[in-house]
């Protein structure tokens, strides 16, 4: 993998912790992809790649972790219930 390639993975990577952790603390949140981007993600860097949190949250609910709620033009994502809210890198 190149270095650029896993840069973009260890980013992704961090997305998806990042959003494990604001549904640890909020269990019963759900939002659009843009508002995923906007609210749940601390604001450590000015611009945040809305396609990485795509990749970020396809992966989440392929893992099982989230689940894609709503209509194909606008849906939502929400923790899937029973998934806990420990992602498994921390384990």
């Amino acid at each position: 993998m190149s270095g650029r390639n896993a840069s973009r993975a260890e980013h992704e990577a961090r997305i998806q912790q990042e959003i494990l952790d604001y549904l640890s603390e909020h269990p019963h949140a759900m939002d659009s992809l843009e508002g995923i981007a906007t609210w749940w993600l601390p604001r450590h860097e000015a611009r945040i790649d809305v396609g990485l949190v795509a990749h970020a949250l396809e992966a989440l609910q392929v893992n099982g972790w989230l689940e894609r709620v709503g209509d194909a033009e606008r849906p939502l994502f929400r923790r899937r219930a029973g998934s806990g809210g420990a992602h498994p890198a921390q384990g």
